[in-house]
């Protein structure tokens, strides 16, 4: 029988134990059901994960329709990475949410080396959403293919410990947008925004000593900046480059030079948006990693009192044809504290990154 106390939905009276040894995946599906059940266009009753557990999950949990999360103990991903992890959506015409994360963490994979995300959040409008720690990928998301998704903007998100964040969509059409929405805090060894993450499934030399690379239906034009990441055996291959349309399925790397063997099965390829996503607020960001990573497809994203700590290759990049975008860095931990520790590549107009020099406003 479902237990319902004070708006919630309780895993445990639904079977969740807690147990980090544990498998809790059947149990939080029943309750989310539950929540889900009672869902209108004035939102959902709530889902509750009691403090001091802490929840595995071993497959995919869908939490579509619950327009309020309490989970006050560690929810953790211990199953396949071949898709999303954590599905929060509400349909844009729900205005409201609140979402709260004590921690999220995954035990299948780095990082930087997921292919989808912990946790991915859509439809979200006049939201607010809290996560304490997140060892992994959290993903703002715009659903091309589903108009009550497609959008996530007046949202609130607190991002605590989260170490990566992006902003994407599907690519289809520029029905999907995520707009206006503040982030406070996280310590962020990656920031994308863009569109959608794609297999790259070759890389060879194009006959003229480029990279050529294959990567089925990419829908990348000529002059585009894509971002490859993670292709093995060809490390020239990584990074960001504009590039050259060879045919729908493969593009070469303009001013690559080719050099090494692919590991095949490895790589994947980002490029732009349908719609370039604008007007996100970042407040004190720490961005920090050995190779931190900004890749910006938008227009006016503001990343406002950065805290950097980077070394090795951190590059922040901003595609053809975004403007007003800004990386502003007020702190620093790596010695030269009047140098920004980030290589820039802007092919748009009007970007800014870099250090925030307050000695020289008070020249003016």
């Amino acid at each position: 029988m479902t237990t319902l106390t004070d708006g919630y939905f309780n895993v445990m009276e639904h079977g969740a134990k807690g147990n980090p040894y544990g498998d809790d995946t059947g149990a939080i599906k029943a309750a989310a059901q539950a929540a889900r059940a009672t869902a209108s266009k004035w939102g959902s009753k709530g889902l509750y994960f009691p403090p001091g557990g802490t929840y595995v999950c071993m497959s995919p949990v869908d939490f579509t329709g619950i327009s309020t999360i309490k989970c006050e103990g560690w929810l953790v991903y211990r199953g396949p990475v071949n898709a999303t992890c954590f599905t929060v959506r509400i349909p844009s015409q729900n205005l409201g949410g609140n979402f709260y994360f004590y921690g999220l963490y995954s035990l299948t994979v780095p990082y930087n080396q997921m292919r989808h995300p912990i946790i991915q959040f859509s439809g979200l409008r006049g939201a607010r959403v809290q996560i304490g720690v997140c060892n992994s990928f959290v993903e703002i998301y715009g659903d091309c293919d589903d108009d009550a998704y497609a959008s996530t903007a007046y949202s609130e998100f607190h991002l605590g410990q989260t170490y990566r964040l992006e902003i994407r969509d599907n690519a289809k059409n520029r029905k999907a947008w995520v707009n206006e929405n503040q982030f406070y805090g996280g310590a962020i060894g990656q920031l994308r925004i863009g569109g959608p993450w794609r297999d790259i499934t070759d890389v060879a030399d194009n006959g003229s000593s480029l990279v050529r690379v294959t990567c089925a239906r990419h829908g990348y034009a000529t002059g585009n900046m894509v971002e490859c990441y993670d292709v093995r055996g060809v490390p020239s291959a990584n990074g960001f480059y504009l590039v050259t349309r060879i045919d729908e399925n493969t593009f070469d790397l303009q001013n690559s030079t080719f050099a090494g063997t692919y590991k095949p099965g490895t790589g994947w390829a980002m490029g732009p948006a349908g719609y370039p996503h604008n007007g996100n607020v970042f407040y004190s960001p720490d961005i920090e990693d050995k190779n931190a990573i900004v890749h910006m497809q938008g227009i006016s994203n503001r990343l406002l009192g950065c805290r950097t700590e980077c070394t090795g290759n951190s590059t922040v990049a901003f595609a053809p044809g975004t403007y007003g975008n800004v990386l502003e860095q007020v702190g620093i931990t790596t010695g030269h504290i009047d140098q920004f520790d980030m290589s820039v590549k802007d092919w748009g107009a009007a970007n800014f990154a870099g250090r925030w020099r307050p000695d020289l406003i008070a020249r003016r």
